[in-house]
């Protein structure tokens, strides 16, 4: 990734080089044209404005951090598209599975492998509360849902890759934080549920998680050595050991308990 290069979207997607003293265009309209209008439009199918029309926006840009001519883009009308060659040409790499008014909320670029990308869908306006996340390994020719472990209730607004520990997926809904395990075959559970204490002596944050609107921070022992190699991940968000409610020396919630274990905590 370039730390001077600086993009912009709208319908398309823009680039600059120079902190913002010129821009050049690097991609066509990447929206969709047309339409069908779904039922949850209700009464209003038949308004004026809700006519089938190209309006879209492209709503998540994830440049590659391994290689620089690629950037994935998502909309907020159901389209993924990539470019491997810096914007001069661009790929509909869309699942099948995405529908018109489904918004793309994020794409998340690979951090070990450019083929890599991780996408989480909103699909609020289709009242569909279900969480809808997928991956490819392939550079978007094929594209898997992973979902397991999640919830329905709790649709998925981010989905980010650990950056130092392979195949290591967080996920952030309405409601909680999850983790995956490696290769995000299954979310478990909760590692943020609520408002949580975290006592400065205790813990190290090792992991920003935004939806846009807030920002959560997921923590780990800073005894685990966590900060360098993510040693101690898959204990902090393996199955719970028990039910019960621990004190401000554990974290836990209705679905989640971790109790640090002799050794864990200065």
């Amino acid at each position: 990734t370039d730390p001077h290069t600086l993009y912009f979207a709208s319908n398309t997607l823009w680039k600059t080089a120079t902190g913002g003293k010129s821009w050049q265009k690097i991609s066509p309209d990447l929206t969709r044209k047309t339409f069908e209008l779904p039922a949850t439009i209700g009464k209003y199918r038949n308004a004026e404005t809700a006519k089938a029309t190209q309006r879209g926006v492209i709503y998540t840009v994830a440049p590659s951090p391994l290689d620089v001519n690629r950037i994935w883009v998502g909309t907020d009308d159901g389209l993924i598209h990539v470019t491997a060659d810096g914007g001069a040409t661009w790929n509909d790499v869309t699942p099948p599975d995405l529908k018109p008014w489904m918004k793309v909320s994020i794409v998340d670029a690979g951090h070990f492998d450019a083929q890599d990308a991780y996408a989480a869908i909103n699909t609020l306006r289709l009242d569909d509360l279900r969480p809808h996340i997928y991956r490819t390994h392939d550079g978007g020719k094929s594209w898997q849902p992973i979902v397991n472990g999640l919830p329905d209730g709790g649709i998925v607004n981010v989905v980010r890759e650990d950056p130092a520990r392979k195949g290591l997926l967080y996920c952030g809904t309405e409601q909680a934080v999850y983790a995956a395990h490696p290769d995000a075959t299954y979310f478990v559970y909760p590692i943020v549920y609520g408002p949580r204490t975290v006592w400065p002596w205790e813990w190290s944050v090792i992991k920003r998680v935004t939806d846009g609107r807030r920002t959560l921070l997921i923590a780990v022992p800073a005894a685990c050595g966590c900060r360098q190699s993510g040693a101690g991940i898959s204990r902090a968000v393996s199955a719970p050991r028990s039910k019960k409610r621990v004190g401000h020396r554990g974290l836990s919630s209705d679905h989640f308990t971790w109790s640090p274990q002799p050794g864990e905590l200065p």
